[in-house]
């Protein structure tokens, strides 16, 4: 398979896998929203790197695991400031409109 789009594959089940993860953690078992959300984060890049070990860069493992890893990890918590950044201000635009619309159309 092509590794642009085996690339391409894995990152989009990994998405998913994320956001089932965290609508678990979230919506059954009531685990605070952000930290359901760091939870789903660190699946979801063991899910990528894993993916992306076995079949994209499948005979390139040149690395010992743990510091494929510990690679892999330090990426990923670069990613996870924005992430979050952009997680918190769409939760907080969210209760807003959900609110304004509450007074809008229920007047509560």
């Amino acid at each position: 398979m092509n590794k642009k789009l085996c690339f391409v594959l894995i990152g989009g089940v990994a998405f998913c896998i994320d956001i089932g993860v965290f609508s678990i953690l979230f919506s059954l078992y009531g685990i605070n929203i952000y930290i359901a959300r760091i939870i789903a984060f660190i699946v979801a890049v063991c899910v990528t790197w894993y993916g992306n070990r076995c079949f994209t860069f499948k005979g390139r493992n040149v690395l010992p695991v743990g510091k494929q890893i510990s690679r892999a990890f330090f990426s990923a918590t670069l990613s996870l400031l924005p992430n979050m950044i952009v997680f918190i201000l769409l939760t907080i635009i969210h209760i807003c409109l959900y609110q304004l619309l509450s007074l809008l159309f229920w007047g509560r």
